[in-house]
Parts: structure tokens; C-alpha cells; sequence
């Protein structure tokens, strides 16, 4: 999902790679990113899934009174 929603960003010239590697489906151009970018935002989102209930865990936070649930937090964080 982030590569395809960054994919936004070259095709309205927001930014440029020094490296663009096209992505395309059956001719079309889908998106373009750099190789480091899905690895990014894969790393991103597996920070922000550990990061909750490691803090939790930190903070002393019970799980009922955690709020949102975790399945609920990484729906979110999937979806963003």
C-alpha cells in the first residue's frame, strides 16, 4: 500500500528517484518507486505493530484497559 500510494507522488512530479523503477501492468504505468521504498515502509509497519504493545507492556497498561484492541490497531495501521 505505501509503495502505490508514494506512486502518487512521482506521477503529479512531487518527487523524483535518482533510480525510478516503473511498475507496470499489461503497459501501464501503475507506479514508480525506488528499491528501498517498499522495504520502508515494511520496516515502518512493523515499528509502529510492535511498538504498541511493547509500550503497553512498558507502561504497565492491562489489556482491558487497552483501548483500542490490538486486532483493532493493526487493521488501522494496515489500512493507513
Amino acid at each position: 500500500l505505501g509503495p502505490c500510494l508514494d506512486g502518487y507522488h512521482s506521477a503529479f512530479g512531487v518527487l523524483r528517484y535518482t533510480h525510478p523503477i516503473p511498475i507496470e501492468l499489461g503497459g501501464v504505468k501503475l507506479l514508480e518507486t525506488d528499491w528501498w521504498v517498499p522495504p520502508l515502509f515494511s520496516l515502518a509497519a512493523v515499528i509502529l505493530a510492535v511498538a504498541y504493545p511493547v509500550l503497553d507492556a512498558a507502561f504497565g497498561v492491562e489489556q482491558t484497559e487497552r483501548s483500542p484492541s490490538g486486532p483493532s490497531i493493526l487493521a488501522c495501521i494496515g489500512y493507513f
